[in-house]
């Protein structure tokens, strides 16, 4: 068949031909190609050949003005990254081959849909030694060889990302060895499982991926303790087990996500519509905040997706029973806090990605206990909320909304849900529209001020001094620094009274 190249991937393969080392072969190779017999757009390109592959890494950085750095020195491979920062960044990888030909380099890669490849010399013939076209066709993942996820076990991780993002179905002896390859993947590094399992989140059908994953055995291998969602059937007032249930959140978090960030929702959950609805005056301010990383790139939405996960991990291990006999699972938020932080330690995710999922999991009951009081949440709860939370608070309120709903379902009352809707746009109008006088009140006095006028010195009572003026001020009693002096005057004096009756 006869290649379709974009402009700018015919240019790049031109150039490179242009200063490879002279009587050298080189060849594109692995998911490039697949992704041109398929008619998918390129990202990344692999570039194999027998030696000099970070020489010619480095003559195609300085021709491109491009970065690039060494990835393996052992191996010999190198990156190029084209664009670096921008959406239309592109990846050149440059290495030396496994073995001692082309053939020996293909026969150690995955599965045969990435052993296509081209010589840059004749971009017109596809050299398909294995037959990935075939497979392909036919809607087949099968290893390039026996031993292919026994030299890597991040493969079955891949694999898994094959059958979700092409349609395929591994034959036999594939499936066989994707599951026979999570007990081996401890051995692989937390950055690599990270980045695969992140890629397989970012996939479209989270609740279905996260199945896959558990069908062929990877889940709680990539997921450390996560199959204690097993152990629970359904407690009232859930409606599903606790993995269903999982799922279900799975589906409303990914619903949510995609009506923020503007994509299709494909989800028929139940009240989906209205909640999306309530949703709509906030997506502009939600669309910014789940389309920006929280560090290292990785979107905020899929660790978003990971505290789904654990949200309720805890609930096994907390079980007990109450003077009735009815279940409780008193505790069940720490306990999965603590199991989502090793998850995180786990994959190697960066401190302020740890905190996140760590916050969400630990404070996922929070606005439902705010909901359940009853009546309208005040403005002083709202301003501890944010100052504990920061802007996850957005994102505990909306799990929380969605907690609701893949628990009790069609089972839940009219007055519950609106309670809990209630709660969470009281969160999200404080934070997106009242942020000066909920969320970050402007300082009508600072500590310094306080020091001066009551000749305090820095003390834990100075900073508890100020949170009472905050509190105060977002209630509507202080408003104003004159205000803010005669409540600082009153509070001390009730310190004092305190201390000298104790």
């Amino acid at each position: 068949m006869k290649l379709r190249f974009e402009p700018e991937t015919r240019r790049i393969l031109e150039l490179v031909q242009r200063i490879k080392p002279e009587g050298q072969a080189v060849y594109l190779v692995g998911g490039a190609l697949r992704d041109l017999v398929l008619g998918r757009p390129v990202k990344d390109l692999d570039f194999c050949l027998g030696s000099g592959s970070l020489e010619l890494a480095s003559a195609v950085l300085r021709e491109l003005h491009a970065a690039g750095f060494t990835l393996d020195d052992e191996r010999k491979t190198a990156r190029v990254i084209l664009h670096q920062g921008k959406p239309s960044e592109t990846l050149l990888d440059f290495v030396s081959f496994s073995g001692d030909s082309l053939l020996d380099d293909l026969n150690h890669r995955d599965f045969t849909v990435n052993t296509l490849s081209i010589d840059l010399a004749d971009l017109e013939t596809i050299i398909d030694p294995l037959s990935g076209q075939q497979d392909l066709q036919e809607g087949i993942l099968r290893q390039a060889s026996a031993a292919s996820l026994e030299l890597d076990p991040l493969r079955a991780l891949r694999g898994v990302r094959m059958l979700l993002d092409y349609s395929l179905q591994p034959d036999a002896a594939t499936a066989a060895a994707m599951r026979q390859a999570g007990s081996r993947l401890g051995r692989v590094s937390g950055e690599r499982v990270r980045d695969e399992l992140i890629k397989i989140l970012s996939l479209p059908g989270v609740a279905k991926n996260i199945a896959v994953l558990d069908q062929y055995g990877l889940l709680e291998a990539a997921c450390p303790q996560i199959g204690v969602l097993k152990e629970l059937p359904a407690i009232e007032p859930h409606i599903y087990s606790l993995w269903q249930h999982t799922l279900v959140l799975l589906d409303y978090l990914e619903a949510v996500v995609n009506f923020s960030l503007g994509k299709p929702v494909q989800s028929e959950a139940y009240k989906i519509d209205e909640l999306l609805s309530a949703l709509t005056p906030y997506t502009e301010g939600l669309k910014a905040l789940f389309s920006r990383p929280i560090q290292a790139g990785r979107p905020r939405y899929l660790l978003f997706y990971l505290a789904g996960l654990y949200h309720d991990a805890g609930k096994p291990a907390s079980q007990g029973s109450k003077p009735d006999g009815s279940p409780h699972f008193y505790g069940h938020p720490k306990l999965g806090a603590e199991m989502a932080n090793g998850l995180a330690e786990a994959l190697l995710l960066g401190r302020e990605e740890q905190d996140y999922l760590v916050k969400l999991v630990a404070n996922h009951m929070r606005v439902h206990l705010l909901a359940y009081d009853g009546g309208a949440i005040s403005p002083r709860a709202v301003y501890r909320y944010y100052k504990d939370l920061g802007s996850a608070g957005v994102d505990v309120a909306l799990m929380s909304i969605c907690d609701t709903l893949a628990a009790r379902g069609e089972k839940l009352s009219e007055q519950a849900w609106r309670q809990e809707l209630d709660a969470t746009l009281t969160m999200l109008t404080a934070w997106f529209d009242q942020p000066t006088q909920l969320v970050r009140p402007q300082k009508l006095v600072t500590g310094d001020d306080l020091m001066k006028q009551f000749g305090l010195p820095p003390s834990r009572l100075l900073g508890e001094l100020l949170e009472a003026i905050r509190e105060a001020q977002v209630s509507g009693q202080v408003q104003d620094s004159a205000a803010a002096y005669r409540f600082a005057a009153e509070y001390l004096k009730e310190h004092e009274r305190n201390t000298d009756a104790s």
